[in-house]
């Protein structure tokens, strides 16, 4: 849930940072995170699926939250993530998912 850190941590999992799509993404979530106190890291997962898949089982033990950008995930990884309870939306689906996950 989000609050239960200090100032309530939302984990970012990003392709790239200096691409002008992903730095224009990063800009908002940044200004959205900063009008509610919230805390913001970011981990860039090169565009590689292990990687990525590693980095979301230590956002959720980090985070309170995230925002998964442009995900090479599955949506059996990403509901188990929901089942777990870890609240997260994904922004820019590469592939369609499964009805119960949060996207824009």
């Amino acid at each position: 849930m989000i609050g239960a850190h200090p100032a309530g941590r939302v984990g970012v999992l990003v392709p790239v940072v200096f691409d002008e799509y992903f730095a224009r993404i990063l800009h908002g979530v940044a200004d959205a995170a900063y009008e509610h106190r919230l805390r913001l890291l970011l981990w860039p997962t090169r565009h590689e699926h292990a990687r990525e898949v590693a980095l979301l089982n230590e956002l959720r033990e980090a985070t309170d939250g995230g925002i998964l950008v442009l995900p090479e995930h599955s949506s059996d990884e990403l509901v188990a993530a929901l089942s777990d309870g870890y609240p997260f939306v994904v922004v820019d689906p590469l592939a369609p998912l499964d009805a119960r996950i949060p996207s824009v």
